[in-house]
């Protein structure tokens, strides 16, 4: 595990609300939301996050189901960098 996402990135970002948390999207589907962050910090094992699925989709039933079943062991991130905020290393 690669940590290093810290205080001092978490802070960075606005405070968590409804208009700012990042989306929680079935597949990276932006035409297919299935629930929403609560929480993003970072603990001895990596980023950790807390979030509610939404039951009223037909997407988040079957993330629910196979989210019991045990069929996920990860979870992907999409991300932006802002113009000027990465460098390659060659």
């Amino acid at each position: 595990m690669i940590t290093g996402l810290g205080p001092k990135e978490l802070s960075a970002r606005p405070p968590m609300t409804a208009k700012t948390a990042p989306a929680m999207l079935w597949g990276h589907d932006p035409d297919r939301p299935i629930g929403v962050w609560d929480s993003f910090s970072e603990d001895q094992y990596g980023l950790k996050v807390s979030g509610r699925l939404n039951l009223d989709t037909q997407d988040g039933k079957e993330a629910l189901a196979l989210l019991k079943q045990g069929a996920f062991n990860g979870l992907s991130i999409g991300y932006r960098v802002n113009p000027g905020g990465a460098a390659i290393d060659r």
